[in-house]
């Protein structure tokens, strides 16, 4: 195979990308297969057969299809975002849709990614006369449970490397989640690559501490540039101490935010610094940006030339920017 790098991955891409979009179109229509009996009548036995012979779908997955089918069958407009988005993040919000917030939802959809989405049923379940019962999403507060997959049945990543493994299963409170949640990000940029659990739990019990980063003397620049100088940085990172501004965020902070949008303004004023979901739901316009950082789960009216910047900025981060997901 006479390719070079660049053009084989690039091909992968365009392949995988096909993949999914067939994926979805199939599941739109499978549970009207069901509805209709058709894959009977064409010799098959059973639904999940038809689904794993036909577009190689497993069980598991044309259960969830299923299911969804039915809990979004009085809502076809929404139904139909499934050949764009896909089951995964229908799944998210199924337990928090009805009939007379289908519109809201199918926005939301467009706006948001699955990341975003569970923020937003985790916030609409939190309004009055609005609980719904969800179990795709967990979404209790209080003690946090930690699970560090090391044994046969952890994820592909954890089972690289070590052979002999167990679970590991503990309780902690919000503070210290954060806390292993810093150290986590602190050993893999040191490392330079992602770390499992277990890894950071080894690293942890060999008595590795994180340090402060050294303050380093910078030179004043007077112009101002997109590019935010290290002593700003600083004093944000100094002033929020590592964790995400909005209400309630137990998350590690990572991404910078011009809370005033710099292509208005050209300046740094008023920038803080939010964890990669709600930095994606800043631009959604699901946050109140006027000091309070509360979150809604339902787009805030905002000026049409803010609408216009942050609708850039999403169309960049979309899968088909390749981007997040």
């Amino acid at each position: 195979m006479k390719i070079s790098d660049r053009e084989l991955y690039k091909l992968c891409q365009e392949c995988g990308g096909n993949a999914r979009k067939w994926m979805r179109e199939f599941a739109y229509y499978l549970p009207e297969v069901a509805r209709r009996d058709l894959h009977r009548m064409k010799g098959f036995q059973s639904i999940y057969e038809f689904a794993a012979k036909v577009a190689g779908m497993n069980f598991e997955v044309c259960g969830r299809v299923l299911r969804l089918g039915e809990k979004f069958e009085e809502m076809p407009m929404l139904w139909e975002e499934i050949r764009v988005h896909g089951w995964s993040k229908m799944r998210v919000i199924a337990c928090a849709v009805t009939p007379e917030t289908e519109k809201i939802w199918i926005e939301n959809l467009n706006r948001c990614t699955k990341s975003g989405l569970e923020k937003l049923v985790k916030k609409f379940k939190s309004v009055p006369g609005e609980e719904k019962q969800c179990r795709d999403v967990s979404l209790s507060k209080g003690s946090i449970q930690v699970g560090m997959s090391l044994g046969d049945n952890a994820p592909c990543a954890d089972r690289a490397d070590f052979d002999d493994r167990t679970m590991l299963k503990f309780r902690v409170d919000e503070e210290t989640e954060f806390q292993f949640k810093k150290l986590k990000h602190e050993l893999e940029k040191k490392a330079g690559r992602a770390m499992t659990m277990g890894e950071v739990l080894k690293k942890l019990l060999e008595g590795v501490e994180s340090h402060e980063p050294k303050k380093r003397k910078t030179k004043k620049i007077v112009k101002v540039t997109r590019q935010m100088r290290v002593s700003e940085k600083r004093e944000v990172e100094e002033k929020q101490n590592d964790r995400c501004c909005v209400a309630d965020c137990n998350e590690l902070a990572t991404e910078f935010h011009h809370s005033k949008r710099y292509a208005l303004t050209k300046s740094h004023d008023g920038v803080v610094k939010l964890c990669r979901t709600h930095h994606q739901l800043a631009h959604a316009g699901f946050l109140n940006e006027a000091g309070d950082w509360e979150m809604d789960w339902q787009p805030q009216e905002r000026s049409q030339v803010i609408e216009e910047i942050d609708e850039k900025v999403r169309i960049y981060w979309s899968p088909n920017a390749n981007a997040f997901s």
